[in-house]
């Protein structure tokens, strides 16, 4: 076969059949060839607007490129859909400037780079799928900067991170569902407002906090307050309820009752102890047991009412005293008093007795008994008292009777009178005296005759 090494065309209709060539071609004009024969270039330098139909192959070797000056006036379209890549992992395109929409249309698409994947539109950029998955084959960071980030959707929205999630606003923010519950869990814990002193606003018809362990509330500085429109409850299943204030705890009723109702032991355990009220009830079916270094029980005016179905007893147990009352104050008791002991001592001026009698020795029906007066700065002193072995009233000196004793020796008899319109001759007073020696110095007066008898 003949070899041509340089053919140039000119003319507007040259018509090729078959043309095999190895060297240049220049073609000023246009040339028609024929589709069932081939022609073979070393070199085409083509001028003016060509079209060539049929199947074009540029290149049969990756060490060939092909190389663009002109700009693309058409769609660049694959011949099947889902076959062939724009580059591959080794061979990356650089910069890619697009102005209207990409859709990705089909099974997974992947967009990789090894670099940065700058996005900007001047307009809305919408990502719309069935799924959008971001990040999905490695963790890698996400970073979303934007004046203003709007998250809308029709299902769930889902953050799932093994690192934290950290959500950081500088004005005012809301996390609210228009239904259903809003739910914040987490092992570790749940804390708000941990980096700084900041007000913390719960608004909500209902508040439920169920917790398996402790609930604590510490504050340094504004106090804890809880201010309920109805009625309220704390309780505790197992273990004590403690309320404990450095500065006191302070419990008002206002005009309502409080009331302190439990099944096993009351313990007000306390230094100074106030129950301040216009009517201060305290009615247990069992014991009640008070006890501190100070209490103070004070109605401010009104009635303190102590009462019980049974004994009421003050300081029974541990008292070494008992005061009721003060100085100024008169203490009255409307009922029968009764007081047991060694010892009673009543330290006044004077001792009013409304009593028409005073029973002593009510103990026993024998033994001495009576008044002592006291003469010594010791507690002795004289007595006026019942001799029960001389049957008989006795007195003693100054300073001969103790006030601890129980029985006495008569210095003199108390003088007794009796009288009759008869006189007593022959015959031994009755009235008083055991023997003749205790009888002496009783007197007699015969009424009818005026004379007057000492028995001696």
């Amino acid at each position: 076969m003949a070899q041509w090494r340089k053919i140039i065309v000119s003319g507007s209709n040259a018509e090729l059949s078959h043309l095999s060539m190895s060297g240049d071609i220049d073609l000023t004009g246009n040339i028609t060839g024929s589709s069932t024969s081939t022609g073979s270039f070393g070199y085409l330098a083509v001028s003016g607007d060509t079209t060539i139909g049929g199947n074009l192959t540029f290149g049969d070797a990756n060490t060939d490129f092909v190389s663009f000056s002109a700009d693309i006036t058409s769609d660049i379209i694959p011949n099947a859909s889902d076959s062939y890549n724009l580059g591959s992992t080794g061979q990356r395109w650089n910069d890619v400037w697009v102005s209207g929409s990409i859709t990705a249309n089909g099974g997974a698409h992947s967009l990789t780079s090894a670099t940065t994947i700058d996005i900007d539109a001047d307009g809305a950029l919408t990502i719309d799928g069935g799924s959008v998955t971001i990040g999905g084959d490695a963790d890698v960071a996400f970073d979303i900067d934007t004046s203003t980030l709007d998250i809308d959707s029709s299902g769930a929205i889902t953050i799932d991170s093994t690192a934290g999630v950290s959500i950081d606003a500088g004005a005012a923010s809301n996390l609210s569902t228009s239904a259903g519950a809003l739910t914040i869990h987490v092992a570790g814990g749940v804390n708000l407002g941990t980096t700084a002193d900041v007000a913390f606003d719960i608004d909500t018809s209902t508040l439920d906090i169920d917790s398996s362990g402790a609930v604590t509330i510490d504050t340094s500085a504004g106090g804890v307050s809880v201010d309920a429109a109805a009625a309220s409850n704390f309780t505790t299943a197992a273990g004590a309820l403690t309320l404990n204030g450095a500065g006191g705890v302070n419990i008002a009723g206002n005009a309502a009752e409080i009331d302190i109702t439990t099944s096993a032991a009351l313990d007000l355990n306390s230094g100074a102890f106030t129950l301040n009220g216009s009517t201060v009830g305290i009615d247990g079916s069992g014991a009640l047991t008070m006890g501190a270094a100070s209490m103070d029980i004070d109605a401010d005016g009104g009635a303190i009412d102590i009462d019980a179905t049974t004994t009421i007893t003050v300081g029974g147990t541990n008292a070494t005293a008992v005061s009721i009352g003060k100085s100024d104050t008169t203490v009255t008791v409307p009922g029968s008093l009764d007081v047991n002991g060694t010892l009673t001592t009543i330290d006044t001026t004077n001792l009013r007795v409304a009593d028409r009698f005073i029973q002593m020795a009510s103990g026993s029906t024998t033994g001495d008994g009576g008044i002592i007066v006291t003469t010594a700065a010791n507690g002795s002193g004289s007595a006026l008292f019942w001799d029960d072995s001389a049957t008989r009233w006795g007195l003693t000196g100054a300073d001969e009777t103790g006030d601890s004793q129980t029985a006495a020796t008569p210095r003199q008899f108390a003088v007794s009178v009796s009288g009759s319109a008869v006189s007593p001759v022959g015959s031994n007073p009755s009235d008083f005296g055991a023997s003749a020696v205790t009888r002496i110095g009783m007197m007699h007066v015969n009424t009818s005759t005026g004379d007057i008898f000492i028995f001696s």
